[in-house]
């Protein structure tokens, strides 16, 4: 199922992506889809072009991994876990969306990550943490370099407004193995890896954060971008920035002046 959020004459509602007659519609859904119920679809279906997309959800953090993939940059076997930081609520936006870069005396970049769209509260006393995720989401890290040469996973390089483009439906059949997960910039492939490469996995990732903090739901987790394959290119107006991951929906977004 592709789970959506949307708003239509001012309310707002989950939804799922169905194909009638070849036409796409969204199927509204009768309940909160975070609750422990089973997802219930309704009667009432929306016409794609008569409602506006939002964020699939609305998470308390987006917790996100650097350096957690094989043959990435920094990469070494010594390292006992991938660096954590946070995005904050605002950054969020979905595929189409434009973004603006503030900062035009600084260098900013993107990169394809898989993130993980949790259902239930997980703890570090949760059992078979897996089983509370909801879905799987596609989403561009978008960084801009810090100045003085300090850390750049700071609050103003990774929480600017529309700094996580998401895809705009949760995939709750996808299934991550082996895929191929890349990162355009305009036309030129930046990045690309399996997403079997990763370091820690699913499962290590939600005993690893549950550890040491509570995962709500709605929450979503970056897992991390795979290596370059070629050098980074900075973004400028005018850009395209696309992420791809075999089995989900492209994530693209163009580099907009305002």
């Amino acid at each position: 199922m592709k789970i959506c959020r949307y708003k239509i004459n001012d309310s707002i509602y989950y939804g799922a992506l169905i194909i009638k007659n070849d036409k796409k519609y969204i199927n509204r859904l009768q309940n909160d889809i975070f609750s422990n119920n089973e997802i219930v679809k309704t009667n009432i279906y929306e016409e794609i072009d008569n409602i506006l997309f939002l964020p699939p959800c609305e998470p308390t953090k987006i917790v996100c991994l650097a350096i957690n993939y094989k043959g990435i940059t920094n990469y070494s076997k010594d390292r006992p876990e991938p660096v954590t930081f946070l995005k904050s609520y605002n950054s969020l936006c979905i595929h189409g969306d434009p973004i603006s870069i503030p900062f035009n005396d600084l260098n900013s970049w993107g990169e394809a990550e898989l993130g993980i769209v949790i259902k239930k509260k997980i703890t570090k006393t949760t059992s078979n943490k897996k089983s509370n995720i909801l879905g799987y989401v596609l989403a561009n890290d978008i960084t801009t370099q810090n100045i003085y040469n300090r850390d750049h996973h700071l609050a103003r390089s990774k929480s600017s407004d529309r700094y996580c483009p998401i895809s705009k439906y949760i995939d709750t059949s996808f299934n991550p193995k082996d895929q191929q997960i890349e990162f355009f910039h305009n036309e030129t492939l930046l990045r690309s890896g399996k997403i079997s490469d990763m370091i820690m996995s699913i499962d290590k990732i939600l005993t690893f954060i549950s550890s040491w903090m509570t995962i709500y739901p709605g929450d979503i987790i970056l897992t991390g971008s795979p290596p370059r394959v070629q050098d980074r290119i900075y973004i400028k107006e005018g850009d395209v920035l696309t992420c791809k991951c075999e089995g989900l929906d492209d994530l693209e977004n163009n580099i907009d002046s305002k």
